[in-house]
This record gives C-alpha cells, sequence and structure tokens, in this order.
C-alpha cells in the first residue's frame, strides 16, 4: 500500500487523451512489461496482462489462429481502452472489448489483489466494465476469443471534394441500416476525416474516408456500390491481415495516429450523421482555417463509425471527434478551444430536440462541457451506483486522475 503522501497512476501505453490526468503529481507505475498472453487449453479464452496494445494482442492470437475483441489502433493498450468500453472492427460481430471479458484481476488502493467476475464481487464487476480506471489497477484479464475464420481483411480509402458531402453522408446513413435496420456486421468500421490538403484546395477541406471489410474484396466491393458511385478524387485499396490492417489502411502510416502531441479537441456520440448540422461543421472548418492557417493545417474532423450489431449495449453507433494539434504553450490554445466548443454544439444540436449529449471515456477531453451524466448515463442510479462502489473499493479515492467519478 503506497503511503497517502504519495499519489501513483497507472500507466499502460500512454494512449489516453483526458486532461483530467494533468492533475497528477506522483510516482507512476508503467506496466509495460505485464505483457504475457497465454490461450486457455479449450482454446475459447486467453489472459492478458495489463501492459498489453492491441498490436501485441492482434498478432499474438492471430498467428496461433484465434481473434479477439481489441480497439483498431494497435499502439492504444487493450485494457486501457476496454475498460472505457473498447470499440473495434469486430465490434459487429463480437461486441466491445468489455463483452468480452470473463473475470478480471485488479489490485486495489489498499494492495488487495483480487478476481472480480459474475460471481465474484459481483457489484464491483459491473462497475469495473465502463468506468474501470476509478477502481483499481487491472494486471491482467481473461477475455473470449474466438476461431479466425476469415483470413483477409479488405479495405478501401476514397477521397472526395467538399461539395460531395451531402452524397457521402446519405449514402452512409443508408449503408448503416442497410442490414435489418443496422450495419453490416462485417464491415468492421468506417473512419472519416475533414482535413486541409492544399493540393487540391487551398480554401476547402477534403474529405477522406476508409472502410474495413472481414472478407474479400469481391465481397466487400458488393457493399461499397453506393460509394464507388460518388465521384472521387482518388481510391485506394487493398487486402491484407487483421494484424497489418490499420497500418495498410492508413493514408500516413499509422504512426501518425500514434505520436504522441499535444492537441485540443472536442468529441461526441451520435446516432446518425446529421447531413445539416455536419454541412455547419463543414463549413465552419473552412473559415476558421482561413482566419487561422496555423490551426487550419494541424486540425481534422474524425468521424468514425462502427458496425455494432454484436454490442450487448450501444449508446450511438457514431463517434465524431475534432482535433487540433498545438505546440506546448500555444497562444492558440483558447481559439482551438473555442472553435471546439462551436463544433460541439453543432453536433449536439445535431441531434434533435430533447437529445442528451454523450461521450465516449475513452475519447473524453475533460472540457468543461462534458458532465459525468454525459459520459456514464444520464440516469441517477447509475452514477450513485458508482459512487457507491467507489465508497467501497476507493473511499480515499486514489484513483481519480483518469475520467473521474467523483467531482
Amino acid at each position: 500500500m503506497f503511503p497517502p503522501f504519495i499519489e501513483f497512476f497507472a500507466y499502460g501505453r500512454g494512449h489516453g487523451i483526458s486532461t483530467s490526468v494533468a492533475s497528477f503529481q506522483g510516482l507512476q507505475i508503467n506496466l509495460g512489461q505485464l505483457n504475457a498472453i497465454t490461450i486457455a487449453e479449450d482454446g475459447k479464452s486467453a489472459r492478458f496482462q495489463g501492459g498489453l496494445d492491441n498490436g501485441q494482442v492482434l498478432g499474438n492470437v492471430w498467428d496461433q489462429g484465434y481473434v479477439t475483441t481489441t480497439g483498431t489502433a494497435t499502439c492504444v493498450g487493450l485494457l486501457g481502452a476496454g475498460l472505457g468500453g473498447g470499440h473495434g472492427v469486430y465490434e459487429g460481430q463480437y461486441g466491445l472489448v468489455i463483452d468480452n471479458l470473463i473475470h478480471v484481476n485488479i489490485v486495489l488502493a489498499n494492495g488487495t489483489a483480487i478476481g472480480v467476475n459474475e460471481t465474484s464481487y459481483p457489484d464491483l464487476w459491473w462497475g469495473i466494465r465502463g468506468a474501470g480506471h476509478n477502481f483499481g489497477i487491472v494486471t491482467s484479464a481473461d477475455m473470449k476469443i474466438y476461431p479466425r475464420e476469415i483470413e483477409t481483411w479488405h479495405y478501401k480509402n476514397y477521397w472526395w471534394a467538399g461539395e460531395k458531402l451531402e452524397e457521402v453522408l446519405e449514402a452512409l446513413n443508408t449503408f448503416h441500416t442497410s442490414d435489418n435496420g443496422t450495419t453490416p456486421p462485417l464491415m468492421g468500421f468506417e473512419a472519416g476525416q475533414f482535413t486541409m490538403n492544399t493540393s487540391v484546395s487551398e480554401t476547402e477541406a477534403t474529405l477522406f474516408w476508409s472502410f474495413a471489410y472481414a472478407g474479400t474484396g469481391e465481397e466487400a466491393e458488393k457493399l461499397l456500390e453506393p460509394f464507388n458511385a460518388i465521384e472521387n478524387l482518388g481510391v485506394r485499396s487493398g487486402d491484407t491481415g487483421l494484424p497489418s490492417l490499420s497500418n495498410d489502411m492508413s493514408a500516413f502510416g499509422e504512426g501518425a495516429a500514434c505520436a504522441p502531441i499535444w492537441f485540443v479537441g472536442a468529441s461526441t456520440l451520435i446516432g446518425q450523421y446529421n447531413i445539416t448540422a455536419m454541412r455547419q461543421v463543414y463549413d465552419l472548418y473552412n473559415s476558421k482555417a482561413a482566419e487561422y492557417p496555423e490551426l487550419g493545417a494541424s486540425s481534422q474532423i474524425y468521424i468514425e463509425g462502427y458496425a455494432t450489431k454484436g454490442m450487448e449495449v450501444v449508446p450511438a453507433d457514431t463517434t465524431a471527434f475534432i482535433q487540433f494539434s498545438l505546440a506546448e504553450g500555444s497562444e492558440l490554445h483558447d481559439t482551438a478551444e473555442a472553435w471546439a466548443k462551436q463544433t460541439w454544439d453543432l453536433w449536439v444540436e445535431g441531434e434533435g430536440p430533447g437529445a442528451q449529449p454523450a461521450h465516449y471515456v475513452n475519447y473524453v477531453l475533460w472540457n468543461p462541457w462534458e458532465t459525468r451524466e454525459s459520459i456514464y448515463g444520464p440516469e441517477p442510479w447509475r452514477l450513485e451506483r458508482l459512487n457507491q462502489l467507489k465508497g467501497q473499493y476507493d473511499p480515499e479515492n486514489r484513483f481519480r486522475f483518469y475520467v473521474p467519478i467523483l467531482e
């Protein structure tokens, strides 16, 4: 047990973006050497230690003939992202990372090591799956694994001019309900960006969109016909194995997504693409990029849409995210934050009257407008239950630096 005057913080792969961690001063515990993977004899589960990243997990189980749910970027920690939900390309087939947890080994703030599952500490089992960063240090977790039945993933990237935004979004909205009201489960995800590409236009953002499909190009292209029909600036496609998918499909290599940066941003969960709101977001992006060229050159709007058929509980289909890369101490920080808030307002208003803001835990930046209700659920009983668990398992609130439950 750590003395009360020494604060501590467990560090997995360092991909967390919440500025709530900025208040931490103390001893950082690097979990990187906890990197073992043990597949059970029955081939239905595996134990993953707490310092593994998605790339290590994907490559290891793939080579042994299995797959499991992870986040998409290989540099992100499996359990760091998983405790907050864990969106990924197998979401349509097997659900989120938390949907596939079987057992978690966790060390509480008082030094007690316990095993948590449906029958052992079942109350904490509920809280860990979505708010797990608030209760302890996860040293390992048992998760479901599945036979590797699909050998090939097909990816396709499109570049479109901004004038095609409405066509693209209309096609996406139709696509996300095309399989009996949901996204085709084998289309692991689609992800888009608004970004300034001066080789195309010096005044308007280019649309860049990627699709990843669990199967052959021939199968995927049938689903992609509506997008192939939209006049584009360029396309790039290929077939690969899952462990290399994230890097192969990226236009810039995965290093761009995994590099440490100083940035300002905002995010929200949305149920579908409100085309009017997204046009307003796009126009705001262009006007602000013209007004602040330095920000325009380093800013992106990210949109992610996952197949959600495999999820047990789904708050929304899509995550929207705006990010501005800044030099530390940049004078444009306040300007970037105001732009982020304007963008967030447009997204939220686009959800319609009475819609409540919602945030994906792992994309919370700890902005003033991100509330605990929007992060952990608007129903009063959810926060009440989490607060009760906090009082029972971490009464001194030692785990309070990453998207904390308590004020």
